[in-house]
């Protein structure tokens, strides 16, 4: 009994012995049927793309159809490279250079007509005393003002210099333009006139002129400019003339030589009120 039981035990074993190897030869069979180990799996290549030299570096495109989508037309974008929105964000947005203004040509003078009087205020109201008087004299308009700070005051009708202009020498027959000052007074028995007011002609400006066109010498310059700093009197004997006054006698005046002429009772009312060193702007 004990022999059959063993000899069923060594049968058994035998049995699964052999069903093992025939097993393991089973799959070495297979295993040696099938191709070896995949190194690189490649991508199916672009049909219509060149063949890539294998010496030639490999190197990323410069963008994707994604980035199309990022940088839509209506971005305002349209034309640029199709780069990624991130390098899009980074670049630095291109400043616009603004044209340089056009120089504006400078309007024309007006042209104003010479000798044409102009209205002037009622003479019936008497000038009173001035706080801060000073003087505008319109040679073309035939009118000089007064005026007390910023406000006029009372206007006068008045004869100006026969030759139109600025005036450049002794003897031309012209007012002079520009800012001056009362820098003398005189009364009866001083002037032939009613009343007389000298202007401080030449002023620095017409000294300087002088000086370049070789019409004063270097100390009659010093002299005048001397005199307009200090607010006297400049010289009047100079090539450059002088003596340009505020006097009366304007009554049946066309012109003066140089001179503003009122009428006798306006220029004693202006001499009670206007002081030595009171301004006066001529303009044309």
């Amino acid at each position: 009994m004990r022999k059959r039981t063993l000899y069923y035990l060594v049968s058994g074993g035998a049995g699964l012995l052999v069903m093992a190897g025939v097993v393991i030869a089973s799959r070495s069979f297979i295993v040696s049927l099938l191709p070896g180990p995949v190194d690189h799996v490649a991508a199916p290549a672009d049909k219509g793309a060149p063949p890539v030299p294998a010496n030639r570096p490999h190197k990323e495109p410069t963008g994707s159809a994604g980035s199309y989508q990022m940088n839509p037309p209506e971005a305002g974008l349209v034309g640029c490279p199709k780069t990624a929105g991130s390098k899009v964000e980074k670049q630095p947005t291109a400043t616009r250079v603004s044209k340089p203004p056009q120089p504006v040509a400078p309007k024309a003078p007006v042209k104003t007509a010479w000798l044409k009087p102009a209205p002037v205020d009622s003479k019936d109201l008497p000038l009173g005393p001035l706080m801060s008087p000073s003087i505008l004299v319109e040679k073309s308009a035939l009118r000089l003002t007064v005026f007390d700070g910023d406000a006029s005051v009372k206007s006068y009708r008045i004869a100006a210099g026969a030759v139109r202009g600025d005036k450049q020498i002794e003897g031309d027959r012209k007012t002079p333009e520009g800012d001056f000052y009362i820098c003398i007074r005189k009364t009866t028995g001083q002037t032939p006139y009613t009343r007389s007011m000298g202007l401080s002609y030449p002023n620095i400006e017409d000294a300087r002129r002088g000086r370049r066109q070789g019409l004063i010498t270097a100390a009659q310059y010093s002299s005048i400019t001397e005199a307009i700093n200090n607010k006297r009197k400049p010289p009047w004997q100079t090539k450059l003339g002088g003596a340009i006054m505020i006097h009366g006698k304007r009554e049946g005046r066309t012109g003066t030589l140089g001179c503003v002429a009122l009428d006798d009772a306006d220029v004693l009312e202006l001499y009670k009120r206007l002081p030595l060193n009171t301004p006066v702007r001529i303009i044309p």
